[in-house]
């Protein structure tokens, strides 16, 4: 069980809520024991037999006590660039040229990969069956914090792109929920619970399945909804090729005049200036050329200034620090072509306050904020019928724990405190 409340370093006028809102041990025990009772009464629970061989018996999901300072501006930026990042992973999707051109360099060391781009080839071949797609995405962002050109004792705040997520979202019922638990704990201490900004999460991912729904043209047609995955190879298979497409489409995107190229209209130039700004740096290790080889020295030895990443996992497995250096002096051609080097997102400014058992203690965390969104298209014309956003989910993690989903054990359900 983990519940928490964050606080900043005074770079703002966020002061330290835990002394803000909370008088002593308990205080806090009463508005913990308040919040717990809250979630089981609005549903923010799942099932305690992790087994799923009973279904009788439930436990709340962690979550923060009260929500966590986030910057206004920030979290703007990222709600008002969900529908260009949509309208773009809707180009590249349907850009055969591109794709083959971005993945077949390690195609050659890489077998899995191989063999998804034989089959991609085969399914290009034949004539679109069905042009209608529907993106449902989840465009996760993280607040990077760095030192101010102006001055070194003031901080800048940074928008910075972690993933994209299309299709295969979660959590999104949950967010609400937070949203609505947050909201009537600062209620409790005295605060404004508009701080806390509007979420209509799971409404969004409705909208766009109706949106289809209805743009398929049969009345009778129906949605049939799997909960259980009946081929397991299979599926893991698609989240290995999504991973690692994503990784490296990331930084082909990354190179200079390619979202140009995607976005070729006059008035989509501020959008793709705002999209570039967005990119965390990163790079590709399947080359041995000069550039590739002076960048994998000094990451060996800096390490701290770098995150190692597989290609084909989904935010687990990094390498971070002394790891790194280890890994790349070890690493195969073919080892290293199945990583990317990546530049971390930094933030110094929160803290959670994590409730286990009577034990509560104050430590460093990071947050990833994820705008919800849907793009309903049309593969033949590249027609745009709907694009929409609204909804957002805020997870938080201990600054120390390298990996940390929610349903890892690692994270927390949160909600922005807007400053």
């Amino acid at each position: 069980m983990v519940i928490g409340t964050h606080l900043n370093n005074g770079t703002t006028d966020v002061k330290n809520i835990v002394e803000t809102f909370v008088q002593d041990d308990t205080d806090l025990n009463e508005l913990v024991d308040d919040a717990i009772i809250l979630a089981h009464y609005i549903g923010m629970v799942t099932r305690a037999d992790k087994t799923k061989t009973r279904i009788d018996s439930c436990v709340f999901v962690p979550f923060t006590l009260f929500p966590s300072p986030f910057p206004r501006q920030i979290f703007i930026e990222a709600f008002e660039i969900q529908k260009a990042m949509q309208l773009l992973y809707f180009r590249v999707s349907n850009d055969f040229e591109f794709l083959i051109k971005t993945l077949e360099p390690v195609a050659s060391t890489n077998k899995f990969v191989s063999h998804q781009l034989k089959l991609y080839r085969a399914v290009q071949s034949q004539p679109i069956r069905q042009p209608l797609t529907l993106h449902i995405t989840r465009s996760d962002y993280m607040c990077h914090v760095s030192k101010s050109n102006e001055s070194e004792h003031e901080e800048e705040y940074q928008l910075k792109q972690v993933e994209m997520n299309i299709g295969q979202l979660g959590g999104n019922s949950i967010s609400n929920r937070s949203t609505i638990l947050h909201r009537q704990m600062l209620e409790k201490v005295g605060v404004d619970p508009a701080i806390v900004p509007d979420n209509d999460a799971d409404g969004i991912m409705a909208q766009g399945l109706y949106q289809a729904w209805k743009a398929f043209g049969v009345d009778d047609a129906v949605f049939i909804i799997s909960r259980k995955f009946h081929d397991i190879e299979f599926f893991q298979l698609k989240i290995r090729l999504k991973q690692f497409s994503e990784n490296k489409i990331k930084i082909a995107l990354s190179e200079p005049g390619v979202l140009e190229y995607f976005f070729p209209e006059p008035e989509y130039a501020q959008k793709v200036k705002n999209i570039r700004k967005t990119f965390a740096k990163m790079w590709s290790l399947e080359q041995e050329d000069d550039e590739i080889m002076k960048i994998i020295n000094y990451a060996i030895e800096n390490p701290g200034n770098y995150v190692l990443k597989p290609c084909e996992e989904g935010g687990v497995n990094n390498f971070w620090d002394e790891e790194i250096a280890e890994n790349l002096r070890i690493f195969n051609t073919e080892e290293r072509a199945a990583h990317i080097l990546m530049e971390p997102c930094c933030e110094e400014f929160l803290g959670v306050r994590p409730n286990d058992e009577a034990n509560a203690q104050l430590s460093n965390i990071v947050s990833e904020l994820g705008i919800y969104g849907y793009l309903l298209g049309n593969s033949s014309n590249m027609a745009v019928l709907r694009n929409e956003r609204n909804g957002y989910m805020l997870r938080s993690k201990r600054e120390d724990a390298t990996e940390g989903g929610i349903h890892a054990g690692g994270g927390v359900h949160d909600s922005p405190y807007l400053f």
